[in-house]
C-alpha cells in the first residue's frame, strides 16, 4: 500500500488515505508496471519505486500511458475514514510543491550540523536516540575514500564539505576534512553519556539512510561491543571483477599487489574469490588494521584503547525504511546480528546483491552511469534471508493510524516494544 501524509485536498482530509487507481487502473495493476519498468527484488522495492514514480513526469508517463501528459490526474483514494473518493489533482508544472506533514509527538535529534547525532528521550536518559541519516559525508568515511586512492575522492571530500558549511572550501584537503563531522567524536559522547547515565535502551535510526562509505559500520561495532566484537564481525563475503574502469577508478590498486602471495596470479576481468574463501575457512575481516588506518580520525581514539566497548547498553533498537539501502543496510543487518531488534519496514534492497558502484561517462552522450564491480553476499547460507531481510516488529497499518499517521511512528513502535519487552 501507499499512505498519503499530506493533508489535505479539495477539503477533504488525506491524511492516512491509501492510494485504490490512477486513471482508472488498479493499485494491483500498477505494482505489475512498476516492476516491468525496472529491476525489483522483493515488494518493498516495487512500492518504494512506484512511490518515486509517482514523483516525476517522466516515470508517470512511462507507467501510466492512459495519463497521456495532461495537467490533471485522476486518482481514487481509501480515505482513513473508510471512504473511497476520487480526486483530480491539477499538475501545474509552474506551482510551488510542498509536503504538508503533521506534526510529530516525538523531537528528533538535531542533524543540521552532521548526519550522525543523538538525543536523550526522556528526563531519566533511559532511552537514546541515535539518527545516522546519511553515510556519504562524514570526516572517517572520506578520509577512507582518500587513504584508498580513490579518483573521485577529493569530490566527494569537498560535497560533504558542502553539505555543512556556505562559502568556498580551504585549499588544503586536510583543512577541509577537519571541517566535516566526525562520527568517531560523535560516537565517543554517546558512549561517554550512556555509561553515566546507565542507559538502559539504545535507538538507532537508519531510516531512508542510503549508505556512503561503510567504514562507520566497524566503528559503530567497536565502541558499542568493543575491538573483539569488530575484528570477529563478518557480513558475508565479496567477489569484486578487476576490470580497467576499476583500476582507473581506485589508483593505488595494482594487479602487483592484488596478487602478492597467489599461486595463480589474477589477471585484469578476473573476479577474485579470496574473501568467499576466508568466509569459508575462518571468521573475521582480513586485514581490518590496514583498513582501519584508512582514518586518522578513528585510529587515533582506537589505539588509545579508551573506548574499547565501554559501554552497551541491554536493549538495542534499529529502525529500517524500505529505502535504507547499501552501507545503511550493512549497518543494520550488522547490529542485528549482535542482537538488536530490528523495527519499522523491510528494505527494498537484498542482502545478496551487486553493488559498490564504479563511476562512467558514456563517450558519446555524456551521460554519467554506475555499474556495480562486486557481487555482495551479507547471507550465504541464507538465500530468503538474503533476498528479503525480515523485520521483528513491522509497522503495520494499523500502527500506523494508532499512532495519528505521526511522522516517526517508528520511533514510538520501537518505544512501545522497549516498554513491552517483547
Amino acid at each position: 500500500m501507499i499512505v498519503l501524509n499530506e493533508i489535505s485536498l479539495d477539503g477533504e482530509y488525506l491524511l492516512g488515505g491509501r492510494l485504490c487507481s490512477l486513471e482508472g487502473v488498479g493499485f494491483a495493476e500498477l505494482l505489475k508496471r512498476q516492476n516491468r519498468l525496472r529491476g525489483i527484488e522483493n515488494v518493498y522495492g516495487t512500492m518504494a519505486l512506484l512511490d518515486r514514480s509517482l514523483n516525476s513526469r517522466e516515470s508517470l508517463g512511462a507507467l501510466l500511458p492512459e495519463w497521456n501528459g495532461r495537467d490533471r490526474l485522476v486518482c481514487e483514494l481509501l480515505l482513513a475514514n473508510g471512504r473511497r473518493r476520487e480526486f483530480r489533482i491539477p499538475l501545474d508544472a509552474k506551482a510551488a510543491v510542498r509536503a504538508d506533514f503533521p506534526k510529530s509527538r516525538v523531537t528528533m535529534p538535531d542533524v543540521e550540523h552532521s548526519d550522525v547525532a543523538f538525543r536523550f528521550l526522556d528526563r531519566n536518559r533511559e532511552t537514546v536516540l541515535l539518527a545516522v541519516k546519511d553515510m556519504m559525508a562524514y570526516r572517517e568515511g572520506c578520509e577512507g575514500w582518500l587513504a584508498a586512492g580513490f579518483s573521485e575522492a577529493a569530490e566527494l571530500i569537498h560535497a560533504a564539505y558542502s553539505r555543512f558549511h556556505s562559502g568556498e572550501p580551504p585549499k588544503d584537503l586536510s583543512k577541509v576534512l577537519q571541517a566535516i563531522p566526525s562520527a568517531t567524536e560523535t560516537f565517543r559522547d554517546l558512549v561517554l553519556a550512556m555509561k553515566e547515565a546507565k542507559t538502559r535502551n539504545l535507538i538507532v535510526d537508519l531510516r531512508g539512510n542510503g549508505g556512503g562509505n561503510g567504514y562507520m559500520c566497524q566503528m559503530l561495532l567497536y565502541f558499542l561491543y568493543g575491538d573483539r566484537a569488530m575484528k570477529e564481525f563478518g557480513e558475508g563475503y565479496d567477489i569484486p571483477r578487476y576490470s580497467d574502469l576499476y583500476f582507473q577508478l581506485y589508483t593505488t590498486a595494482s594487479l602487483e599487489e592484488i596478487n602478492k602471495g597467489r599461486a595463480v596470479p589474477l589477471e585484469k576481468g578476473d573476479f577474485d574469490f579470496l574473501d568467499e574463501e576466508r568466509f569459508r575457512t575462518q571468521k573475521g575481516i582480513v586485514g581490518i588494521e590496514s583498513y582501519l588506518a584508512n582514518s586518522p580520525t578513528f585510529m587515533a581514539v582506537y589505539q588509545s584503547g579508551r573506548f574499547n566497548g565501554i559501554y552497551t547498553p541491554p536493549v538495542v533498537v534499529v529502525l529500517c525504511s524500505s529505502l535504507t539501502y547499501s552501507s545503511g543496510f550493512n549497518l543494520m543487518t550488522a547490529l542485528s546480528k549482535k542482537g538488536a531488534t530490528i523495527v519499522g519496514t523491510p528494505s527494498a534492497q537484498p542482502g545478496n546483491n551487486f553493488g559498490d558502484s564504479l563511476i562512467l561517462q558514456l563517450k558519446n552522450t555524456g551521460i554519467q552511469a554506475f555499474v556495480a564491480f562486486k557481487q555482495l553476499v551479507c547471507f550465504p547460507d541464507d538465500p530468503e534471508k538474503g533476498r528479503l531481510f525480515p523485520i521483528d516488529h513491522p509497522l503495520t497499518y494499523a500502527k500506523l493510524a494508532s499512532t495519528g499517521f505521526d511522522p516517526n511512528a517508528e520511533v514510538l513502535l520501537a518505544l512501545e516494544v522497549i516498554a513491552t519487552g517483547k
